[in-house]
């Protein structure tokens, strides 16, 4: 998700926030916002439940 932002950004002429800030700013604006964090090889990922059209990230 955090990808997706960093494209609409760049497309957008936006200044880009830090991941934890995004992820701060998420959880503001959407209340019932779910996270989880796992490993997949080795690498921390998180996942949420946010639908971004017909895309499910999470």
């Amino acid at each position: 998700m955090f990808d997706m932002y960093r494209a609409w950004r760049a497309a957008n002429a936006m200044r880009e926030v830090s991941g934890v800030q995004f992820w701060k700013r998420m959880k503001e604006h959407l209340k019932e916002l779910q996270e989880t964090r796992t490993r997949i090889d080795g690498i921390q990922r998180r996942m949420c439940n946010v639908r971004i059209g017909n895309v499910t990230l999470g």
